[in-house]
């Protein structure tokens, strides 16, 4: 009896863990995520994550030379205009459908202007140039 409540517990474990990675791992490619990474990509330096905001197409015609001058440009202009933010500072929500839609931004609690956004084989990518 024992055995099978032991069983069925974990079994019930199991079921739950299963549903959860899937669900996470579904909701990790969003438009929000891809912002927050593209913003930890510029605070970081990180080309990995600053890349997520771009077409793949796009990133691998770029040179290398050209993706320095982009993330230096924009490490500047977030540092100028936020100083020391951290990722957190940033509250994001999205606002759209399953392809496209906008970006609503605060810094603690400024507003800032609306990035527009769009889905590109299945990746979420910024539609501003």
């Amino acid at each position: 009896m024992k055995l099978i409540k032991f069983t069925t517990i974990l079994f019930l474990c199991f079921i739950t863990f299963t549903c959860y990675s899937q669900n996470r791992e579904e909701n990790l490619n969003t438009p929000v995520t891809m912002f927050k990474n593209w913003l930890s990509g510029i605070k970081n330096q990180s080309f990995e994550k600053f890349k997520d905001g771009y077409l793949q197409d796009d990133w691998d015609k770029m040179t290398k030379e050209k993706k320095n001058q982009l993330l230096n440009r924009y490490s500047k202009i977030f540092d100028s205009e936020f100083g020391d933010y951290k990722i957190e500072d940033f509250n994001v929500s999205f606002q759209g459908n399953e392809n496209e839609g906008k970006l609503i931004i605060f810094f603690k609690e400024k507003s800032l202007p609306n990035l527009m956004v769009k889905k590109v084989n299945n990746d979420w990518v910024l539609a501003e140039k």
